[in-house]
């Protein structure tokens, strides 16, 4: 039975120009001269495949044959919707050099993603050992040159600017309202938009460079997303493919933001060997892409994960580093996808370092400063308040830890966030001991309403 309409197929048909009667003649024609035998193919067999029923595998082979003969470039029977199978599992956590195999990776994985067939990443148990090779390749690659690229539709500085503000936007939601606002909607942005443009258009060298900047930029908040939302294994599928097409864009400053980010996951799995070594790498990139922001955002993570693995003084080194790289930054020469990382930003992540550190006079005062922070950041402010509560239970300051712990409960109703319903369900894991004072009972009977009730069922129509 036809199911939804076939968009990859139909897109292709009309890159190619062939009408749907022609292409049903030139795969008879093939398929007579290959003597394969295949159920009879007229233009209203070409019409149900567009409407969404998929040809038996050897016609799909055959259509596959035709249309690349048209085209001059490989087209698979993936490429043109026609197979569900879902691929090796670790292809979404490999790294590639060949830029043909990372877009391949990718669009896989936007696809498999897209319609929900998670079960090829849950199956994978992730850590954060995942990231270690990926890093290592990307460390160790030679700079190259951005190539051109001759077939496909013809696209320019239009289409990139047209990824960045979706970027944008879709960024924007996210720290306002989680990550489980919208990533439906970025997925399939992912899926029926960058992924066409990867692997079928033709480019200038720079303007290939800006796309595929564009799209691990894309790939980098959606990956943010699925782990706002604990998905982890594919927010690592999308920041190891992100970080991959930074290399074919020569785009160092974005690397070391997808490294950043990898050592934020690996912290937050509770793995801070794993998180000190990707903070080195963001920190490597950022110093050679001569991006004092990024060099901060890279010692801040690092210290956080010296602090998770029982070593304070080299935190405190870290954070002394971070400040003093922010102190040096000019903000107008840095990316705009930094704009978050500011003093108030610096103070949470020295906050989040010395409470775990064991210092929680230092973490409260840097907890408070932290709250000093620019709107929009709903999230962000949530998470913030959180943190100051547990330094002031780590403190026994019970009653301001009661106080402003409520104030995240009061705002975290309305975001849809994994990460918000764990601290939340760590700040009053934090409260147990003081279970008797009747302001922690009700806090604590506060917060499991919150973690029983289903996140805020807030979502976006699919982009097309």
């Amino acid at each position: 039975m036809p199911g939804a309409p076939n968009e990859q197929f139909a897109a292709v048909l009309a890159e190619s120009g062939i009408s749907k009667t022609g292409l049903a003649k030139r795969v008879r024609d093939l398929a007579e001269a290959q003597r394969v035998k295949v159920p009879a193919t007229d233009h209203t067999a070409v019409e149900r495949w567009l409407t969404g029923q998929k040809p038996r595998p050897a016609t799909a082979k055959l259509v596959a044959q035709v249309l690349t003969r048209r085209l001059g470039r490989k087209v698979t029977e993936s490429d043109l919707g026609f197979t569900a199978q879902v691929k090796d599992p670790a292809a979404a956590l490999t790294y590639h050099h060949d830029v043909a195999a990372a877009i391949e990776a990718s669009t896989d994985l936007f696809r498999s993603d897209v319609q929900r067939r998670r079960d090829f990443l849950a199956e994978t148990t992730l850590t954060a050992a995942a990231f270690a090779v990926p890093t290592v390749r990307y460390l160790t690659a030679p700079p190259r040159r951005p190539t051109a690229r001759a077939a496909g539709r013809r696209i320019g500085i239009e289409e990139v600017q047209a990824v960045r503000a979706v970027t944008t936007t879709f960024r924007t939601l996210d720290n306002r309202f989680g990550g489980g606002y919208g990533r439906s909607s970025v997925t399939a942005y992912l899926n029926d938009q960058a992924a066409p443009i990867l692997k079928n258009a033709s480019y200038t060298p720079e303007i290939g460079a800006a796309m595929h900047s564009a799209v691990a930029e894309l790939m980098l908040v959606s990956g943010w997303m699925a782990y706002d939302l604990e998905l982890h294994t594919i927010a690592a599928g999308y920041l190891i493919q992100g970080l991959s097409l930074t290399e074919e864009a020569g785009d160092l400053a974005l690397g070391a933001e997808i490294l950043a980010g990898m050592s934020h996951q690996a912290a937050y799995l509770g793995e801070p060997a794993e998180a000190v070594d990707m903070a080195r790498a963001a920190g490597q990139c950022a110093r050679r892409a001569g991006q004092p922001v990024l060099l901060a955002e890279a010692l801040a993570a690092e210290a956080h994960g010296h602090a998770l693995a029982g070593n304070p003084r080299s935190a405190i080194a870290c954070l002394t580093a971070a400040e003093a790289a922010l102190g040096t930054a000019d903000r107008a020469q840095a990316p705009a996808y930094l704009d978050y990382f500011d003093a108030a930003y610096l103070a949470a992540k020295s906050a989040q370092t010395l409470r775990d550190a064991g210092d929680s006079a230092g973490a409260i005062e840097h907890a408070q400063r932290s709250l000093q922070m620019q709107q929009g950041y709903d999230r962000g402010r949530v998470f913030n308040l959180v943190l100051l509560a547990s330094a002031h239970t780590q403190a026994g300051q019970v009653d301001q830890a009661v106080a402003t712990g409520s104030l995240a409960l009061a705002q975290a109703h309305t975001l849809n966030s994994a990460r918000t319903r764990h601290y939340v369900r760590d700040l009053a894991r934090r409260l147990e001991r003081y279970r008797d004072v009747p302001e922690v009972a009700a806090f604590r009977d506060h917060a499991r309403m919150l973690l029983s009730t289903r996140p805020a069922a807030l979502a976006l129509p699919s982009v097309r």
